[in-house]
């Protein structure tokens, strides 16, 4: 089982028991790190709800809850993880500037262990999407020189996270004048 969020939101799970006087306590551990179950100190680590504020190193944490009753017997829920899903939280947008000036693309986004390919078109030529080999290609901030032929080029980026899912932002247009 696995539960799938952004970062900033608040990843829930919950638990349910039958029995007397049920004891809940939480437990998380990183099956890439050490692989130990750790008591959690999040939000409800003492009910029968978790609540997690997602953070991008929370990628692929395991939770599960101890329930202990009045007799002092326990039992392990069965474990379900965090995927921690990438968003963009600001898109490239259009600029115009004059051939030779640097033009700048600017992406934000959040996630696991993102990589970053910028990609562009000529939408009144072949309109087909080709990976940029301009400085920042492979970042978040794409700095192409412009020239007279670039004018009307669009320019996105894909963006691929620690999981192999991939987002793509909107387009934004450049403008030589």
């Amino acid at each position: 089982v696995k539960v799938t969020a952004a970062v900033g939101d608040v990843a829930k799970y919950t638990v349910a028991a039958a029995g007397t006087g049920l004891r809940y306590q939480w437990q998380y551990r990183n099956p890439a790190k050490d692989n130990v179950w750790k008591k959690s100190g999040a939000p409800g680590a003492k009910t029968a709800t978790l609540s997690v504020m997602v953070k991008a190193s929370y990628n692929k944490i395991q939770y599960r809850c101890v329930i202990t009753d009045a007799a002092n017997n326990t039992v392990n829920s069965h474990y379900a993880s965090l995927i921690v899903k990438t968003t963009i939280t600001a898109h490239p947008v259009k600029v115009t500037t004059s051939p030779g000036n640097v033009a700048i693309f600017k992406v934000m986004a959040k996630g696991p262990g993102l990589k970053y390919q910028w990609q562009y078109r000529n939408p009144a030529k072949d309109n087909v999407w080709k990976n940029s080999g301009a400085r920042g290609s492979k970042t978040s901030t794409l700095r192409v020189t412009a020239k007279a032929s670039y004018n009307r080029l669009q320019y996105r980026c894909v963006i691929t996270d620690a999981n192999g899912s991939r987002v793509t932002s909107h387009y934004a247009s450049l403008i030589v004048k």
